[in-house]
């Protein structure tokens, strides 16, 4: 048996990005053998972590065993920094097992801190402009939106919980013990009020809407909806993108609308709308149940793990078989990139960060794909970025500055 103080000492090298190429190899071949399976609970347990990283790599698996296999076909045959490459084994040749639940522990652990080594790239400082430190700090989202009652006044909603937000005549709206804003109807409905809550850049919140529906709310978005459901229809709005767990009631169909005459009618069921107006399409993507999607020029009717994707010329596209848990990862504190353009990812970091991002010259059209706690910090998500693809950031005030 490999001594395990030794492996020990070689995941904390990757970790600290100190693992030169012969050492990488020989951890490697060691994350493919059963004494990782046997001894890697151990190695977590004295690196400190967390269990929610744990609860993430359980959940995470299968995609990071594709990541890793991607990985793998990156490295090249040869040492390109100048070492003997005639000593090492090649990888490519070796037979690549589908890692174990602690061998992908392992994985998340050193696949950032390794991306360098393993795409022969040197980690690459993220440039800022000499005054950057005296200005506002870029940070990752936090729970804020703003509730917009009926008579147009605005209530700055936070973390805060068990606190009456609205009182009305037949409603009021407060927070909850776990810090959702929820609607609730108090008597005889005598009349119906119309409110708002939206996200700022850098918000998510979540809504229990008065049937009991759970809307989450992403950054720069919102939802428009009543103080009670009266009729036959449980009409809703919504700009940019909110996950939605609605209330099963087969007398009352629930109906979102977004722009561009899109709508989605449902009695109950899971699904996330992306309707961003700086997005290609307007997405539908259902988890479970069904819904049906309208446009102007079509209907379609989704199935779980299918989406709809609203056209230029309003028609939608059906996609089978879609990652519906990547499209909502957003909303369980990570983003989730499977194969995406730069440009798009910048889109989501520009609305969870709050900044701007410019474009410096042509920008290459290498994909991403990654798993990334959102509450990062900019410089971390940056550096990523940068290790991986072929780009370069700058920071000046709040924009950041994307080139070749």
């Amino acid at each position: 048996m490999k001594n395990i103080d030794h492996i020990k000492k070689l995941v904390q090298k990757a970790r600290d990005k100190s693992i030169d190429r012969p050492q990488l190899d020989e951890l490697l071949q060691w994350l493919e053998g059963d004494e990782a399976a046997e001894n890697m609970p151990e190695i977590c347990r004295q690196l400190g972590v967390e269990e929610k990283e744990v609860y993430l790599w359980e959940s995470e698996v299968a995609y990071y065993n594709s990541q890793w296999q991607k990985i793998m076909e990156k490295i090249p045959e040869e040492d390109e920094r100048g070492g003997d490459s005639a000593t090492l084994p090649s990888v490519r040749e070796r037979r690549i097992r589908p890692l174990g639940r602690w061998a992908a522990a392992a994985c998340l652990l050193i696949c950032c801190a390794l991306g360098a080594i393993l795409l022969n790239k040197r980690p690459e400082s993220i440039a800022k402009a000499p005054d950057a430190g005296k200005k506002e700090a870029i940070v990752p989202g936090t729970k804020k939106a703003v509730l917009i009652t009926d008579g147009g006044k605005e209530i700055l909603l936070d973390s805060s919980t068990d606190k009456v937000i609205v009182r009305g005549k037949n409603f009021s709206i407060q927070t909850n013990k776990n810090g959702q804003l929820v609607n609730n109807n108090t008597g005889t409905i005598a009349e119906v009020l119309i409110n708002t809550v939206a996200t700022p850049p850098g918000g998510q919140y979540e809504v229990i809407l008065p049937d009991g529906t759970v809307a989450v709310l992403n950054a720069v978005s919102s939802i428009t909806y009543p103080t009670a459901f009266t009729t036959d229809r449980r009409d809703v709005k919504i700009t940019g993108e909110v996950y939605f767990e609605v209330a099963r009631d087969s007398r009352k169909s629930f109906i979102v609308r977004t722009g561009k005459n899109m709508q989605i009618e449902v009695l109950g069921t899971h699904f996330d709308v992306k309707a961003y107006s700086n997005e290609p399409f307007i997405k539908t993507t259902l988890l479970e149940g069904a819904v049906r999607v309208s446009s102007d020029k079509a209907i379609k009717v989704l199935k779980p793990s299918e989406q709809t994707q609203l056209t230029d010329d309003g028609n939608l596209r059906l996609l089978t078989n879609v990652d519906a848990g990547s499209e909502v990862a957003w909303k369980n504190g990570v983003f989730e990139f499977n194969s995406t353009d730069i440009k798009t990812v910048m889109r989501e970091i520009s609305r969870w960060y709050n900044v701007e991002i410019a474009y410096e010259g042509n920008v290459p059209a290498d994909l991403f794909s990654a798993v990334i706690n959102r509450q990062n910090s900019i410089d971390q998500v940056l550096t990523m970025l940068q290790n991986t693809l072929r780009v370069h950031f700058s920071i000046k005030n709040r924009t950041i500055y994307v080139s070749n």
